[in-house]
């Protein structure tokens, strides 16, 4: 009995964790050249509680928040599967989606070592000459 609810519930985060890589979502990573890996979460927040220098990034990041003003903007975090390495080590890539109203309205890259922070969606040869690191593909 414990063995098949196991399987079960196996079976169900499986199931979700695929799901939740929204297809508009990788087709429009894909066309930076880069993949999804995995969701790993997305938040809702409103555009008038957030600092003015948060609101500072994502213009700089070429993101209007102003037509946004009074609504809330969804933000969904997925991994990717290219990481970046250079002299400290291989850090993992994360790239956030930004939408209102299920339109993306802007996206940018990170990677977990947090320098220089965020930078906006770009091919992926730019996105990782900016960070100051080698691609490294995950190995399929």
């Amino acid at each position: 009995m414990m063995k098949k609810l196991a399987a079960a519930l196996l079976f169900l985060v499986l199931i979700s964790c695929s799901r939740n890589i929204e297809e508009r979502h990788k087709e429009y990573v894909e066309s930076f050249g880069m993949e999804i890996k995995s969701f790993y979460g997305s938040d809702l927040e409103e555009v008038n509680l957030m600092l003015p220098e948060r609101k500072q990034m994502y213009e700089n990041m070429g993101i209007n928040l102003e037509a946004y003003r009074d609504k809330k903007i969804r933000f969904v975090h997925y991994l990717l599967k290219e990481s970046c390495k250079d002299k400290y080590g291989t850090h993992k890539m994360s790239v956030t989606i930004v939408e209102y109203n299920s339109q993306i309205i802007g996206a940018y890259i990170g990677h977990e070592d947090g320098n220089p922070g965020v930078i906006k969606i770009d091919k992926k040869a730019e996105v990782f000459n900016r960070f100051g690191c080698e691609i490294m593909e995950e190995r399929r």
